[in-house]
């Protein structure tokens, strides 16, 4: 048995602590699973009954021993009968001169006002600060133009409707679930080598890539129920529309749907 548990064990932990750190006035979304009752060096277990979410932070320090078991065991039970869910969010601290976007297998590079735009609305795309780096901006929203998530240069927040948080302490990953069957998934991936390169991008575009190496691949999914948009891993799905292993390059906006 590893330290780390499985999804399941996770998603109860994360569900109870509200997808932030179970500390009170902590509101890092960033989560790692602490082994209290019993410790892990006593018992190897997997037990959520036993564990508890914390940021790394507040997790290094309940490892060296900060917080008894009671004070963790009611960390734990003031979480779970706190019904209120605060915002969650936290921020993306990549910042590149270069990101391709590959977004429902589609490719997106230097585009110079939008990458994808829904019903005459962005849904992603790029700002630029005064350093000349790349911050993400993406907004979700239904047919009644309610944002319900969004990244406001790389900065994100979600507080409605919310299913599960999943957001690594590595910064690399992030995926919100929705009640509703939504999500919206991100994870980046740097390319430094050629290799890389003929790993993550499809065979027409690599002449195009080559040259721009070293940049950083940001890979996005999606599902929006209510557009009919589906943002799959490699085509996307749009009102009964596929595209797939289409390039975007140079554009005012990369796709309108």
């Amino acid at each position: 048995m590893t330290r780390t548990p499985d999804e399941i064990v996770k998603k109860e932990l994360r569900k109870e602590s509200k997808f932030i750190c179970s500390l009170p006035d902590c509101y890092s979304p960033f989560l790692e699973y602490h082994h209290f009752d019993p410790p892990w060096h006593i018992e190897n277990h997997h037990n959520p009954s036993g564990m508890i979410s914390l940021c790394p932070q507040h997790h290094r320090e309940a490892d060296a021993g900060v917080w008894t078991n009671e004070q963790l065991r009611k960390m734990k039970n003031d979480n779970i009968n706190n019904e209120d869910l605060s915002i969650v969010e936290g921020k993306l601290n990549y910042l590149r001169n270069k990101f391709l976007l590959k977004a429902g297998g589609n490719y997106y590079y230097n585009n110079t006002l939008y990458d994808v735009v829904l019903k005459g609305r962005p849904l992603i795309w790029f700002n630029i600060n005064d350093e000349g780096l790349k911050m993400l901006n993406v907004e979700l929203f239904n047919s009644q133009g309610d944002v319900y998530f969004k990244i406001v240069d790389n900065s994100w927040d979600v507080n409605n409707n919310v299913k599960d948080v999943i957001c690594p302490p590595s910064g690399k990953k992030l995926r919100v679930n929705f009640d509703n069957g939504d999500y919206f998934k991100l994870e980046f991936k740097e390319i430094d080598t050629l290799e890389k390169l003929n790993y993550e991008i499809s065979n027409l575009y690599i002449n195009e890539m080559r040259q721009e190496i070293p940049f950083t691949i940001l890979k996005c999914s999606l599902k929006l129920k209510e557009f009919n948009l589906n943002f799959q891993e490699h085509k996307s799905f749009a009102s009964g529309i596929m595209l797939s292993n289409c390039f975007m390059l140079d554009c005012r906006v990369g796709v309108a749907l």
